[in-house]
């Protein structure tokens, strides 16, 4: 589950769980308190009609006696005499019509009384009443009333929000915190070549230690693969270099013929420029990966790339004897490239063929075909070829298929035009020639909507 989905379900158990303790707080506690207030209101009620009795024993003026009793302005209050007839109503004269007709909103008490007046003995009965909701109840009454469950309600919610913050701690700590510890463990341990760890994780977490581990691999190789052409650098620059040397201690010598001499000063300016070319393709190689990510592509018929190839390399090919030949299927396909970048890429894998033939007539054959949302370019040879297993490794910077390193050979071409074809967002391989003998590069880059 994604740390998004735990989080929302996290916060929707404490909300659950506020919700369930509110209601069981309503249905168990609060009735509680209500009928402690319920019977501190009838006391009260019962302290005022006891009050009015007094007063009313020996008198019949009902009113002086109640305005004297009452203390609460929320009280209402009717007597009656043993008849029925209503003979006073406090405060006003709606009081026995409110206490009959809303019974179940007021808390009442009442009681039978004689009074002995001017009319002799009578018999009365009176009751009294106050509202306990809050539509009814007067506004100095109200607080009294929610104080008695608020405070209990806000000391249970606390209970609850420190338990629910706990949770939430608990949970926040093994989702999050603990794999963030580990992932920067894991990051730490990179920098010491310890290798990092996988993630148990399953949620963004896990995918973010992934993406660490292809990064910390990915920067891995290149360094490894740095290592590997500063390495080769080194070795085919160290090779013509000993022969300079060489040739450049025998030209001291004063009983040298000018024939050798002359050889001898040939010989160095081949191995001069052998370097330069190395140190050239190196400078080519660092640049590219530089600069491709910027390079402009534009929408081009691959019919119109084909024939900028042959314009391109043809005459230069057959001037070397070569027999070179294009087979275009791709139809009326187009395709989003750099062109510039692209004839380079077929310039490298030709320029390939061409130092790798054999003593038979060379011969290269570009087939374009579509398959499916893809154009694949296969440029075949009936050159030298390599083994199955190095079929991967001549993409590497810098390979070379000559173990010995008898020759200089600086490698750089197929890694520079792979890369080019992976920017393009293609793919490069290569695979058996589909001549007797040689080597095929395959590439594929994807059709274009001609829309765009």
């Amino acid at each position: 589950m994604s740390i998004r989905r735990r989080i929302s379900v996290l916060f929707l158990i404490v909300f659950i769980i506020n919700l369930v303790g509110i209601y069981v707080y309503s249905i168990l506690v609060l009735p509680e308190g209500v009928n402690e207030h319920v019977v501190s209101i009838k006391e009260e009620i019962n302290g005022t009609v006891q009050a009015v009795m007094r007063q009313l024993e020996y008198s019949d003026d009902f009113e002086a006696s109640v305005d004297e009793s009452v203390i609460s302005d929320d009280m209402l209050i009717y007597i009656e005499d043993i008849d029925g007839q209503i003979v006073y109503t406090y405060p006003d004269e709606t009081a026995y019509e409110k206490i009959n007709k809303d019974s179940d909103f007021y808390v009442t008490a009442s009681e039978k009384f004689l009074s002995t007046n001017s009319n002799g003995q009578q018999i009365y009965f009176i009751k009294g009443a106050v509202a306990i909701t809050d539509n009814s109840m007067t506004l100095d009454r109200i607080p009294s009333f929610m104080n008695l469950y608020l405070s209990r309600m806000i000391s249970f919610e606390a209970i609850l929000f420190t338990i629910a913050m706990i949770i939430v701690i608990f949970v926040i700590g093994r989702v999050i915190i603990i794999p963030i510890e580990k992932l920067t463990a894991s990051i730490r341990g990179y920098k010491k070549n310890v290798h990092i760890t996988e993630s148990d994780e399953k949620n963004e977490l896990k995918a973010l230690n992934k993406d660490f581990e292809v990064l910390a691999k990915s920067i891995t190789e290149e360094q490894e693969k740095q290592t590997r052409i500063i390495a080769s650098v080194s070795h085919d620059i160290k090779t013509p270099l000993t022969s300079i040397m060489g040739y450049a201690e025998q030209l001291k010598k004063d009983e040298i013929s000018v024939e050798r001499k002359n050889r001898y000063v040939n010989t160095i300016y081949e191995k001069s420029i052998a370097i330069k070319k190395m140190i050239e393709g190196l400078d080519d190689y660092l640049t590219y990966n530089e600069s491709n990510s910027s390079s402009e592509k534009v929408l081009i018929p691959v019919k119109q790339l084909l024939v900028a190839v042959d314009s391109y390399y043809r005459d230069d090919l057959e001037r070397e004897d070569c027999d070179f030949s294009i087979d275009d299927q791709s139809g009326d396909s187009v395709v989003v490239i750099n062109k510039a970048d692209m004839l380079r890429v077929f310039g490298n894998i030709i320029s390939n063929s061409t130092k790798h033939r054999t003593d038979e007539k060379l011969k290269i054959h570009i087939e374009a075909v579509k398959k499916y949302r893809d154009i694949e370019f296969r440029i075949s040879d009936n050159g030298e070829g390599v083994e199955e297993w190095q079929l991967k490794k001549i993409f590497e910077p810098l390979y070379t298929t000559d173990e010995s390193r008898s020759k200089s050979v600086s490698g750089l071409g197929l890694s520079i035009s792979k890369d080019i074809v992976e920017s393009h967002q293609g793919r490069m391989y290569a695979e058996k020639s589909q001549f007797e003998t040689g080597l095929s590069i395959v590439f594929s880059i994807p059709v274009a909507n001609k829309k765009n």
